[in-house]
């Protein structure tokens, strides 16, 4: 399978260095940012992207927990602690639990999100409102530095959390989303100086913090968000689940080019 490109140009307002060896996406650092389910900043798409996953072996046996998958490495850059944490222990972190939802077509927006994106290894949060989100994402985070985007919808969220600027001493990247695709689980996400892609990228444990709505029912639904962007931002990305690649004799490893582990935390609807 093969993994989608990723767009090396650093956007203006210091987005994070490439990561030593080539991996990350710093100037002049190509890579994969999610492995087959992710898109680079220019908007191609991998075709095969979650069939490949899904052929992994044991990829699909994800009910909620990340570590369900085989990982064969920890590309985390010294993150180690940190992203074993997230893998084997999101749901204790998460009190009311992870949503589920029956059936992939079925349900509403949310239940439909919560269900894609847990098919490939991410986790969705619920919250009724900002200061239930707040809490699920001190539970995650507990007294761990946390590298979080400028913006709004997080400013009654990283009260109380162990703020850092550089995303490379952080051992979560907390943002939000410009939308969410229901259909296939993936955040849309614009990057500028409030919004460097260093957040989303480097850190071994992505957080997504996302308004309800801003839930859109499919992919396309998502990337017209980003179309109709004005200024047309540094960067785009589409992310569906965890950095993964298959590259090497179709064994899935998480972490390669990205964050091991993806929580979205759901807020109102």
């Amino acid at each position: 399978m093969s993994p989608a490109g990723r767009d090396g140009a650093a956007e203006p307002g210091g987005d994070a260095p490439g990561r030593p060896g080539g991996v990350g996406s710093g100037a002049g650092g190509a890579g994969d940012r999610g492995g087959a389910v992710r898109t680079s900043g220019t908007g191609a798409v991998d075709p095969g992207g979650a069939s490949g996953r899904v052929n992994a072996d044991g990829a699909r046996g994800l009910s909620g927990d990340v570590a369900a998958a085989p990982v064969s490495g920890d590309a985390g850059g010294g993150h180690g602690a940190a992203a074993g944490d997230a893998l084997a222990g999101p749901a204790a972190a998460d009190p009311g639990g992870a949503a589920t939802a029956a059936g992939g077509g079925a349900g509403n927006l949310a239940d439909r999100f919560a269900a894609a994106l847990e098919a490939v290894g991410g986790r969705v949060h619920r919250a009724a409102d900002p200061a239930e989100a707040a809490e699920r994402v001190r539970g995650l985070c507990g007294e761990r530095p946390v590298a979080a985007d400028r913006d709004e919808v997080l400013a009654g969220v990283v009260s109380g959390l162990v703020l850092v600027d550089d995303p490379w001493a952080a051992e979560f990247g907390l943002t939000t989303a410009l939308a969410a695709a229901a259909d296939t689980g993936t955040l849309a996400l614009a990057y500028d100086r409030d919004h460097p892609r260093g957040t989303s990228l480097v850190p071994p444990v992505h957080i997504a913090v996302v308004p309800a709505d801003r839930l859109v029912p499919g992919y396309a639904d998502a990337v017209a968000r980003l179309a109709a962007l004005r200024p047309v931002p540094s960067g785009m990305q589409m992310i569906s689940g965890p950095s993964s690649s298959g590259d090497i004799e179709m064994e899935l490893v998480r972490g390669m080019h990205g964050p091991l582990a993806l929580h979205v935390v759901l807020v109102g609807g």
